[in-house]
């Protein structure tokens, strides 16, 4: 197994899917803030399989992300 470390702002890998639209796998960054809590609010609701069971508030996630970019500026 190969671990890739990613800075912020970088792209992994990009697609082309069937009905036109372009994939861009890459790493989070500030932007995309509001579609993350988006997101794990809904994993919560649907009751998924996750580490979390309550849903986070925008400013816990706003802290996790912070948390996360910091690892890289190191």
């Amino acid at each position: 197994m190969v671990m890739v470390i990613l800075r912020p702002e970088d792209t992994y890998k990009e697609a082309d899917l069937r009905d036109s639209r372009k994939a861009v796998l890459r790493t989070p960054d500030w932007r995309d803030l509001d579609g993350l809590l988006a997101f794990i609010v809904e994993l919560v609701e649907e009751r998924a399989e996750i580490v979390r069971t309550m849903k986070p508030s925008r400013n816990e996630e706003a802290e996790w992300l912070g948390r996360r970019l910091a690892l890289f500026r190191r």
